[in-house]
């Protein structure tokens, strides 16, 4: 929680240092501010089972530059990433009536709620003066857990597309994707068809209002 509030008071302050030194005559860079909201679920393969949905919410500040004429940007920044908690399909350890079989490290991971601390680096294309289209990765760490979670203290790298709409002045919406690599099962197997792979997989509407 401490890291958080720092977090947010170091954004602040880089907010209205922006705004003092880089007004709109002499800008070279931008900086906005996003809040996205959306879904997150965990991509299975080589078992058959549960994917977990769950509500996912990202906050962040993202500074961007131009690199080609008014056309391409390279946009950068730091997020706060959430994932809700899903339902488990287990009841009273006894009756299980998801789709598949139960997986228990998915079951006890998905069941809890967690933070994660993002970096996005990504390239920008403006086809229009109101609608662009970006494209690039972003490094997640994920927070530590009390309890067992094949996510807590992991490091995540994953592909990110999306696409946006200014609809008013400093205000535009947009829709992530976000496929992670990294499998959190690695080397698992259970039955002889082969190994089981997890992946996170997201998609989140936002809202961002550029300074």
């Amino acid at each position: 929680m401490r890291l958080i509030v720092l977090i947010l008071l170091f954004l602040h302050n880089s907010f209205s240092l922006f705004s003092q030194t880089n007004n709109e005559e002499s800008r070279s860079y931008n900086l906005s501010a996003k809040v996205g909201v959306g879904i997150t679920k965990f991509a299975v393969s080589g078992f058959d089972t549960e994917d977990y949905p769950a509500m996912a919410t990202r906050i962040g500040a993202v500074i961007s530059k131009n690199i080609i004429g008014n056309r391409f940007q390279v946009e950068s920044g730091m997020n706060v990433y959430f994932r809700g908690k899903s339902k488990s399909p287990l009841v009273d350890e006894i009756f299980w009536y998801g789709k598949g079989a139960r997986l228990p490290p998915l079951d006890e991971t998905a069941t809890q709620r967690h933070i994660a601390f993002e970096i996005p680096i990504m390239i920008k294309y403006l086809w229009s003066g109101s609608r662009s289209m970006n494209t690039g990765l972003i490094i997640r760490q994920w927070g530590p857990k009390d309890h067992k979670s094949f996510l807590a203290s992991q490091t995540e790298v994953g592909a990110i597309i999306g696409i946006n709409q200014k609809v008013i002045k400093h205000f535009s919406i947009g829709l992530d994707f976000y496929l992670g690599f990294k499998d959190f099962f690695s080397g698992g197997a259970i039955s002889s068809s082969g190994g089981i792979s997890i992946r996170e997989r997201s998609a989140l509407f936002s809202i961002a209002y550029d300074f």
